[in-house]
């Protein structure tokens, strides 16, 4: 059967830019580039450059259930896994504990052909049976491990879960978690956010249309959540004065917070400030124009509207997670305004460091040409909002 060459994702280009970096050769310099290193500083891998162990979030739980264990005389077992990264990241915890003043724990490195990957529920009956632990740590594994983490929790034996893998949609209940790709300890690696953003934004960014008064605004909310459930939603209702907005906003929280969706708030930074719950600024590029840095927290998104290359640098430089670019096709509401087109679309896109939403005249069936043109996915309003 032949191949569709259309539905073979594109080639983007890595970004044309190659920073002058001192013993770094170029190729490598501009891998680094795209991958959001901006100072050759951040390739100094010297312990004093590690981030601080402040930034981990859930850290300082996890060190006081460990002074607790200690203190108590818990009997402590260690479950690793089997790849390289696990086996060391045992051992260091096994020899680690000893150095602090800790019985030698128990450890198991499990086969996941057996037991399943992680802290399953086979292994913690399996540590029960062998070493009656108090407290599991898990070293390389847990962060998905929900089942596993309920069985030993319902066995009474306390749970502290260390992981770098990508966490999914829920937690598992442990007593303590450490995890550097949890929502706050984005400053983990400089070139790893863009990556890590990438990856925990949706495909479809959820904008809100305009509709005339409070009361049908959350109802259309509240239907679109109920239909499309997105996990993000651009609370946009540009003909409002700011007292209406911050009462839209007020009344939106509590519908998408039941709709596990969160809500970004459009506007200056005072917008954000102003609404307490917001999880995220999206800033108009009249507003990120007056900025030289970052207006919000780490912990919540920040997204720039933008419609050219000098535009998307300048919303990298001030540290947004994402962008908009567009209109990228004739809108309803523009109607005869210049459009940018696929082409160059993908040609913005290939040098940007950071996510690109296509916006502008686009629908479901847009999706995977955003995609193929390298950007993040889409934002709109037809996609999701109800037709009054």
């Amino acid at each position: 059967m032949p191949v569709d060459k259309l539905s073979l994702p594109a080639i983007t280009r890595r970004p044309r830019h190659t920073p002058d970096w001192p013993d770094v050769p170029p190729l490598l310099a501009r891998i680094l580039a795209g991958r959001g290193v901006d100072d050759p500083a951040q390739l100094d891998l010297a312990l004093k450059r590690l981030p601080h162990p402040s930034s981990f979030t859930g850290l300082r739980g996890a060190v006081e259930l460990l002074l607790q264990g200690r203190s108590d005389h818990w009997r402590i077992c260690i479950v690793g896994d089997y790849d390289a990264d696990g086996a060391t990241a045992t051992t260091l915890m096994v020899r680690g504990l000893e150095l602090l003043g800790f019985p030698r724990p128990e450890f198991l490195v499990p086969d996941r052909f057996e037991y399943g990957y992680g802290l399953s529920p086979a292994i913690v009956e399996l540590a029960q049976q062998q070493y009656q632990p108090d407290l599991i740590i898990t070293v390389d594994n847990g962060i998905a491990s929900v089942d596993g983490v309920a069985a030993a929790r319902a066995r009474g034996i306390k749970v502290l879960i260390t992981d770098h893998h990508l966490p999914g949609d829920t937690l598992p209940d442990a007593d303590a978690l450490v995890n550097p790709r949890l929502p706050g300890c984005e400053d983990f690696p400089a070139a790893n956010r863009p990556i890590i953003r990438a990856l925990r934004l949706p495909r479809q960014l959820a904008i809100t249309g305009s509709e005339n008064g409070l009361e049908p605004t959350l109802a259309h909310l509240q239907e679109g959540l109920s239909a499309a459930r997105p996990p993000l939603v651009l609370l946009r209702a540009p003909a409002l004065r700011p007292p209406a907005y911050r009462e839209l906003a007020a009344n939106a929280l509590p519908v998408c917070e039941k709709a596990r969706a969160a809500l970004i708030v459009h506007g200056g930074p005072e917008v954000f400030r102003a609404i307490p719950g917001a999880r995220g600024l999206h800033l108009p590029w009249r507003e990120a124009n007056k900025l030289s840095a970052r207006p919000v927290p780490e912990d919540v998104w920040l997204g720039v509207s933008c419609h050219d290359r000098q535009e998307i640098d300048h919303a990298t430089a001030i540290g947004a997670d994402y962008v908009t670019l567009g209109p990228v096709q004739p809108t309803e509401s523009h109607p005869g305004a210049p459009t940018l087109g696929w082409s160059v679309f993908a040609d913005l896109v290939s040098e940007a460091v950071l996510p690109v939403f296509a916006l502008g005249g686009l629908s479901p069936g847009d999706l995977r040409e955003a995609r193929q043109r390298g950007g993040q996915g889409i934002a709109g309003i037809r996609f999701w909002w109800p037709q009054s």
